[in-house]
C-alpha cells in the first residue's frame, strides 16, 4: 500500500433508484460512485475525513479517522423511513384529490382522510421517522456485516 487509508463502502441492492450510481463524498468532495448491489474502495489520504453518499439528497455524515494502510468498511442503501414517507405523500396527494372530487358532496369522508392523515404522520414522528435523505451511511464491523 501506499501509505494512504481505504474506505470501502457496499451498497445494498434496492428497487428505488436501482439503476443510478450514488455519488461518494469525502469531505464534501465527490471522489466516484458505486452502483446498486456492489462494493467499492477508495484510497484516502490519512486522517479525519467526512463521508457522505448522495443522488437526490445526501444521507446523514458519516466521520471517520484512517491511519496509513487501514481499511474502513461502510454500508449504504435506501434509508427505513424511505417508504413511511413516500406513503404518507401519496395519502396526502389522494386526500387531496378526493377532497377536491367529494368534499361538496361528503364532508365526513375528507375529515376521515385526513384524521388519518395527520395519525399517520404523528405515529411516524413516534418512530423517528424523520424528512432526512433517501440513502443511508454507516459503518461496519467488518465484511461479514455486509455480505
Amino acid at each position: 500500500m501506499s501509505g494512504n487509508g481505504i474506505i470501502k463502502i457496499r451498497r445494498k441492492p434496492n428497487v428505488a433508484a436501482g439503476i443510478r450510481k450514488l455519488d461518494v463524498l469525502v469531505d464534501g468532495q465527490k471522489i466516484g460512485n458505486i452502483a446498486n448491489n456492489a462494493e467499492q474502495s477508495f484510497e484516502v489520504p490519512p486522517g479525519a475525513h467526512t463521508v457522505q453518499v448522495k443522488l437526490w439528497s445526501k444521507s446523514e455524515i458519516i466521520n471517520v479517522d484512517l491511519s496509513p494502510d487501514s481499511t474502513v468498511m461502510l454500508e449504504c442503501g435506501i434509508a427505513p423511513d424511505f417508504w413511511k414517507r413516500t406513503l404518507l405523500l401519496g395519502a396526502v396527494f389522494l386526500a387531496m384529490y378526493l377532497g377536491k372530487q367529494f368534499a361538496k358532496e361528503n364532508l365526513v369522508l375528507c375529515l376521515a382522510l385526513i384524521a388519518v392523515i395527520v395519525i399517520l404522520a404523528v405515529q411516524g414522528t413516534r418512530s423517528n421517522f424523520r424528512l432526512g435523505g433517501t440513502y443511508y451511511l454507516r459503518k461496519v464491523d467488518d465484511d461479514t456485516a455486509i455480505a
